[in-house]
């Protein structure tokens, strides 16, 4: 059965910054604590960067709904796994793998991406530098906050280096109602123009101007309706040379848009 994601949630952004101090010197001279050995000591504590596992309201009802066109043994047993904190298991219970599961683990955890490392000056390579910087990017779940993702980070560093906020880029995570009049509408135009397809709800992973909103009391959906790409063409991307649309699906997708829009406009009117 065809689906189709709705956003109805996104992580929130928590970005730090990671300062390990050490004694200067000649390089001639190497020693266990240099900066740059505790920063680099710091960073491989993170392991692959996921933090905190859990399934948010949304993410636990897209879940079940995928199961739910399987069986409902199925649905129960992703449910259960749920509940027990077998994160990975769920997803593989109802197919993902590989790529697909990859890109789905990290809306179930609090996740921390090395972005930037700064430390000495190559002009001076035979100086061992006094201080060492990192600069993490952090993705929080809906529910997290900016001093529980702090205090994790500096659990799992470890105490050689200083761990702060980097320029105050925080914003929560955020969830809108997995049910309201424009889901419906949604619901009910993807069921009739593509045979019956399924809309769930999803949480994106990245952040949106839904942080300038939601707070205000405004519920953001974001919905971008898109075919199956062919056989072999890769996915889209974000922020690398994979950013990029199918330009067979523009028609399909502004013609579902209108209608929605239109259906919306309508029937709330």
């Amino acid at each position: 059965r065809l689906l189709f994601t709705c956003q109805t949630a996104e992580k929130g952004v928590c970005r730090t910054v990671w300062r390990a101090q050490g004694r200067s010197g000649h390089a001639s001279q190497p020693r266990a604590d240099l900066a740059t050995f505790k920063l680099a000591r710091a960073i491989a504590r993170l392991g692959d960067g996921r933090l905190h596992g859990r399934a948010i309201e949304t993410m636990r009802t897209a879940l079940g709904m995928i199961a739910s066109t399987l069986s409902a043994k199925a649905e129960k047993r992703v449910q259960r796994l749920l509940a027990q904190g077998q994160i990975e298991q769920a997803l593989a219970e109802v197919g993902f793998e590989g790529e697909s599961l990859a890109r789905a683990r990290p809306l179930f955890y609090d996740t921390a991406s090395v972005t930037g490392l700064r430390a000495g000056d190559p002009e001076s390579i035979n100086v061992i530098p006094l201080t060492a910087t990192a600069y993490v990017d952090g993705r929080i779940l809906p529910g997290q906050t900016q001093e529980g993702f702090i205090e994790s980070l500096r659990r799992c560093a470890g105490e050689e280096v200083e761990i702060s906020l980097y320029r105050e880029e925080y914003s929560p995570g955020l969830e809108s109602p997995t049910e309201a009049p424009i889901v419906e509408v949604i619901r009910r135009v993807i069921a009739e123009r593509c045979g019956g397809a399924m809309v769930i709800p999803w949480q994106c992973a990245g952040s949106t101007d839904a942080k300038h909103l939601v707070p205000r009391g405004i519920p953001v959906y974001g919905f971008i309706p898109s075919l199956p790409l062919p056989e072999g063409v890769e996915g889209a991307g974000a922020h690398a040379h994979n950013e990029r649309l199918w330009l067979d699906n523009l028609p399909f997708m502004f013609d579902i848009l209108y209608d929605v829009t239109y259906r919306f406009c309508s029937e709330i009117s």
